[in-house]
């Protein structure tokens, strides 16, 4: 039996964690509904689009852009589902970048909030979910 898996390794483990600051997660969240899901609405998603994202294949694909939006909301950030916005938004802008090193995917993504808000700006989106 692994040492972590008993009932006072459990205990012990949490006091020394001690509390976690959700914080920067409800941030996460917040921001990605505010910025990320506009630019997933801004297009119909192919069924590939969807399964790229991380869809569960036992997961009904949306049908209706309010379905698609209120699943989104639902979920909040899914790494999957913003690495998507963050391909249609470099798409989208072409080489109307915030920063011309960003048009590399990988790059883009460490800095999706401004990348997200930067394509809000130029579609004149307002910045609430």
């Amino acid at each position: 039996m692994a040492v972590d898996s008993t009932e006072g390794a459990r205990e012990l483990h949490q006091q020394l964690r001690g509390p976690v600051d959700m914080s920067r997660y409800e941030a996460r969240d917040r921001d990605f509904a505010e910025l990320a899901v506009p630019v997933l609405l801004s297009r119909t998603l192919t069924a590939e689009q969807c399964r790229a994202a991380h869809w569960r294949d036992d997961e009904q694909l949306p049908t209706t852009s309010e379905e698609l939006r209120d699943l989104l909301l639902g979920y909040g950030y899914m790494a999957g589902r913003l690495d998507l916005a963050v391909r249609i938004a470099l798409e989208d802008l072409g080489g109307d970048l915030p920063n011309r090193r960003w048009a590399v995917f990988s790059r883009a993504g460490w800095h999706w909030r401004v990348l997200l808000g930067h394509w809000g700006d130029r579609r004149g989106c307002p910045r609430s979910a």
